[in-house]
């Protein structure tokens, strides 16, 4: 709120990875354990719950007309809903944990941040299919670290010429 105090709490009796608020802001979609939810802002209601994914929901985004969202996991899968009440649209495979979404501003297109020695991708939503992939954030150390895990966040350039990826240590 805009004095600071915390509005509503959700309990989940999970760990919760995303949050993403709708393009509206009446909505705000997380993922937590295997699922994602959707609540109402105003009143901290949650909406539906689903629960398609095997493995951790990692990665979501709301498309920027707000009509659907597209959730990754750790079970190599990526589920598209339809916003307004959480049925699946479509399910496509990958060949990896898929740690995060970001659309562009057209909503033609999302990338996924996908963990290491694998490729990242771009998916058209005209039809839900593979663009372009690229890139693989191999395992390997640096920093101290032990190693990489692969492409952990990702964003469009304001311009989205470029497509900016966030790698994780280990």
């Amino acid at each position: 709120t805009s004095n600071g105090t915390i509005a509503h709490i959700v309990e989940t009796g999970d760990d919760v990875y995303n949050i993403k608020t709708s393009p509206d802001g009446r909505f705000a979609a997380f993922t937590h354990g295997e699922q994602m939810s959707v609540l109402r802002v105003s009143d901290g209601t949650v909406i539906y719950n689903v629960r398609d994914h095997t493995g951790y929901t990692l990665g979501i985004d709301w498309s920027p007309d707000g009509n659907w969202i597209v959730t990754g996991s750790s079970d190599n899968r990526i589920y598209v809903y339809h916003a307004n009440n959480g049925t699946e649209v479509t399910n496509l495979s990958w060949s990896s944990d898929v740690n995060e979404i970001a659309f562009n501003k057209a909503g033609t297109h999302f990338v996924l941040a996908s963990s290491d020695n694998d490729p990242t991708g771009i998916i058209r939503t005209s039809d839900w299919t593979v663009e372009a992939t690229f890139g693989e954030f191999e395992g390997g150390s640096g920093n101290g670290a032990n190693g990489r895990r692969g492409a952990r966040d990702v964003a469009w350039s304001l311009d989205e010429t470029k497509i900016y990826f966030g790698a994780r240590y280990y």
